[in-house]
C-alpha cells in the first residue's frame, strides 16, 4: 500500500476515534489490515492504535494477527495478555503471559499481572505465590503491596491486609488505589473513617469514580446521618466524575409500532449474588412478545445462575475491559430502549456507560438503595413502603416510580433445606441472630441489641459474617458488646460458610433475626423468612433503611415492623417471650412468603413491564 494512502487511513481512524465513531474507525483499520495482509509491524501499530483509544476489542484482534505472524515476538504475547486480561478473558491472558515468562522468567511486572488475574479468578493461594515472586524480584515495586493488600482483604484476613496497605503507602502517600482500599477495610462500626480515606483520596484526585462511587456509598452505613446530607453529596459528588469524556451523539433507531420494547440490564453481579436472586425471576417471567431482554455483564465471575441468565436473553454482552464510550455505542447499536442499570455506586457498576445516555429511557434499579445523583438517569423504580410518596422524592435526581404491590421479587436457590425445628424447643432459651454485611454493624446498634440480650434472660446472639473470620474483627466486636456488659459466652460469632445450603442451614439455629440499621438487609430478611425465623426491623426515613419495611408488608407481618429504637427492643422481646407465636411463625413463614408478592413472579414482573411501558411513553412525549 502507499504510504500516502496508509497515512489517510491512520488519521481517519484516528479522528474516528476521537469523535467517537468505533465502527468507522474499525473499517478504516481493518482495510488497511486488509490491505497489508502479513505484515506484523503493521499489526503491531494498528493494535497500538486501537489501544491508544481504549477499543480494546479491535486491538485483541490485531495483536492476535501479530503473535501469529511473528510467535518469536515476546512484546507481542505480552499485549495480547494484556487485551485478554482486560476483557475478562483471564485464562488466555494468563496462557500469553506465561509464554512471555517462558523466555523471561524474572519480568516482576508479568508475575505481577499474572496474580491479579489469578486473584480475579478467586485462586488466591497461586495469586499469592505470583505475588511474592514479585518481590522477590523487585523487593521495592510499587503496586505489589497493594495488591497483597487486596487479596488478603478479599480472603478475611484485615488485619494484615491493614498492614500491608500502610507499608504501600508509606512507600507511597498519594496512592490513590492504595488510599482507596484502606477505606474499605476500616473495623466494625467506623464507617466514618472509611469516609475519612475516601475524601483523603478524593481531595487528590476529584475525579476519581472507583473512589467516589464507594465514598458515597459509604454514607449509606454511617448511623445518625441526615438523608437529606446524604441526597446532597450524591448529587454534589457523582456529576463531578461521571460525565461524558468525549461528544457522542446516540443513532435514534426507528421502532416500528408493535416492535417488542427492547430492555437492557447493565450489571457487575450477574452471578450468584443479591442482585441476580432477585433479577432473575422477573427474567424468567417477561413476555418475549413484548419485550426483547439484552444483557450488559461487567463482572467476571461466571456460574450456573450466570449461564441460566444467559439461556433468559436475547442477547449476552461482556463489556469487562470495554471502554465507557463502546459500551455505549454496543448498547446504541443494539437498539436498546430501555436501559436497566443495576449497580448504582456499588462495586464494578458502569454509571460511566449512562452518562452518554445509550438509551432513551435510563432507569437505576435493585442493586443500590439511593439515587445515583445523575442527572442522565431517568426514574428509580421502587414501592411506596420504601418510598412514601411525598416523603422521598426530593431525595433523588430520577423520577420514582412506584411499583404496586412490592420494588421486586425474591427466588430461593434451587435446592435449599427444610424448615427445622425452632432452637429455643430443643435448648430453653432464645437465640437472635444476624447475618447481615458485617459493615452495616454500628456502635448504636450494638447498644440496642445489648438492651435486648439484658432484656431476656439466658439469651444468646449468633452474628455470622465473611469478615469475623479475621482475630482483630471479632476482638472488635466482643469489645463493643463488653462496653454494654455483654460477656463472650452470649455471642457467637462465625465467618464465611461453605456452600449456600450451609449458609441457609445456619438459620436453623436462630429463633429471631434482628435486622440492621441503617442500612437493612434485603437477601438475609428474604433467606431468614424463606427459613421460617421472623426479621425484626425499624423503619426509617430513607429507602437504605425501608428496605425491611416492604419485605415485611409483603408477608403480611407488619407486626414486626419497629418505629423507634426502643419498639425495635421491645417487640424483639415480646416476640421472645411468646413461644406460641415463635412455633407459629417457624412452621408458617415460608408459606406466607411463598404466597406473597414477595415470591408473585408473573404478577410482580407484569408490573415492572406496566412500569416499563409508561416510562418509555412518557420519555417519547418530552
Amino acid at each position: 500500500m502507499e504510504d500516502r494512502h496508509r497515512n489517510i487511513l491512520f488519521a481517519k481512524a484516528k479522528e474516528s476515534y476521537q469523535h467517537g465513531h468505533v465502527l468507522l474507525a474499525r473499517e478504516c483499520l481493518q482495510e488497511l489490515a486488509d490491505r497489508s495482509s502479513g505484515d506484523p509491524a503493521l499489526q503491531y501499530e494498528l493494535g497500538m492504535l486501537c489501544m491508544e483509544f481504549l477499543d480494546n476489542q479491535a486491538a485483541l484482534r490485531h495483536f492476535q494477527e501479530l503473535v501469529r505472524l511473528a510467535p518469536d515476538f515476546l512484546e507481542g504475547w505480552l499485549l495480547l495478555g494484556m487485551m485478554y486480561g482486560e476483557l475478562g478473558q483471564h485464562d488466555e491472558a494468563i496462557s500469553c503471559l506465561r509464554e512471555v515468562l517462558a523466555q523471561c522468567p524474572d519480568l516482576s511486572e508479568v508475575h505481577h499481572r499474572i496474580g491479579l488475574l489469578l486473584a480475579d479468578k478467586r485462586c488466591y493461594e497461586e495469586a499469592y505465590k505470583e505475588y511474592l515472586e514479585v518481590l522477590r524480584i523487585e523487593p521495592e515495586h510499587q503496586g505489589v503491596l497493594c495488591s497483597l493488600g487486596v487479596l488478603l482483604t478479599a480472603t478475611g484476613h484485615i488485619s494484615e491486609a491493614r498492614k500491608v496497605l500502610h507499608q504501600a503507602l508509606e512507600r507511597d502517600p498519594d496512592s490513590v488505589n492504595v488510599i482507596n482500599n484502606l477505606g474499605r477495610i476500616c473495623g466494625i462500626g467506623k464507617a466514618e473513617e472509611s469516609l475519612q480515606w475516601y475524601q483523603r483520596g478524593l481531595d487528590i484526585d476529584p475525579e476519581n469514580q472507583s473512589l467516589t462511587s464507594n465514598y458515597l456509598y459509604q454514607l449509606n452505613y454511617v448511623a445518625g446521618l441526615d438523608p437529606e446530607y446524604i441526597s446532597s453529596k450524591y448529587k454534589e459528588y457523582a456529576p463531578r466524575c461521571y460525565y461524558p469524556r468525549k461528544k457522542w451523539q446516540r443513532q435514534v433507531r426507528r421502532r416500528n409500532q408493535g416492535d417488542p420494547l427492547r430492555i437492557g440490564y447493565l450489571s457487575a453481579d450477574l452471578y450468584a449474588h443479591s442482585v441476580a436472586f432477585f433479577l432473575e425471576p422477573i427474567m424468567q417471567c417477561h413476555d418475549r412478545s413484548r419485550f426483547s431482554i439484552y444483557c450488559y455483564s461487567s463482572g467476571t465471575v461466571v456460574d450456573e445462575t450466570t449461564e441460566r441468565l444467559k439461556g433468559l436473553s436475547v442477547a449476552w454482552r461482556i463489556i469487562v475491559g470495554i471502554s465507557d464510550e463502546h459500551v455505549a455505542e454496543m448498547i446504541a447499536t443494539d437498539g436498546i430502549d430501555i436501559l436497566v442499570d443495576l449497580s448504582g455506586h456499588t462495586a464494578g457498576n458502569r454509571l460511566g456507560v449512562c452518562v452518554y445516555r445509550p438509551a432513551p429511557v435510563q432507569v437505576s434499579w435493585i442493586g443500590h438503595p439511593n439515587t445515583t445523583g445523575l442527572s442522565q438517569i431517568d426514574y428509580y423504580l421502587t414501592d411506596a413502603w420504601c418510598d412514601p410518596p411525598g416523603v422521598t422524592d426530593q431525595l433523588y435526581s430520577e423520577k420514582l416510580v412506584r411499583l404496586p404491590r412490592i420494588f421486586s421479587c425474591y427466588l430461593p436457590p434451587v435446592t435449599f433445606p427444610q424448615v427445622v425445628k425452632a432452637p429455643c424447643m430443643l435448648q430453653g432459651y432464645i437465640t437472635f441472630g444476624c447475618f447481615n454485611s458485617v459493615a452495616k454493624i454500628n456502635e448504636p446498634l450494638i447498644l440496642w441489641w445489648s438492651d435486648l440480650l439484658n432484656k431476656v434472660p439466658r439469651s444468646r446472639f449468633l452474628i455470622k459474617g465473611p469478615k469475623l473470620d479475621d482475630l482483630e474483627i471479632r476482638q472488635q466486636l466482643l469489645g463493643l458488646f463488653a462496653q454494654h456488659g455483654i460477656t463472650e459466652d452470649r455471642l457467637e460469632l462465625l465467618g464465611l460458610a461453605g456452600t449456600r445450603d450451609e449458609h441457609l442451614a445456619l438459620y436453623g439455629r436462630i429463633d429471631i433475626a434482628l435486622d440492621t440499621y441503617p442500612y437493612h438487609g434485603t437477601t438475609t430478611t428474604c433467606e431468614a423468612l424463606w427459613m421460617g425465623v421472623p426479621v425484626i426491623t425499624l423503619a426509617g426515613k430513607a429507602h437504605v433503611s425501608r428496605v425491611g419495611v416492604s419485605l415485611l408488608q409483603a408477608v403480611g407481618r407488619e407486626e414486626l415492623i419497629a418505629d423507634s429504637s426502643g419498639n425495635y427492643v421491645a417487640k424483639a422481646a415480646l416476640l421472645a417471650h411468646d413461644q406460641q407465636r415463635l412455633l407459629f411463625l417457624r412452621e408458617n413463614l415460608r408459606m406466607m412468603m411463598a404466597h406473597s408478592a414477595l415470591m408473585d413472579a408473573g404478577g410482580v414482573t407484569a408490573e415492572v413491564e406496566q412500569a416499563y411501558v409508561r416510562m418509555f411513553e412518557e420519555r417519547e412525549d418530552v
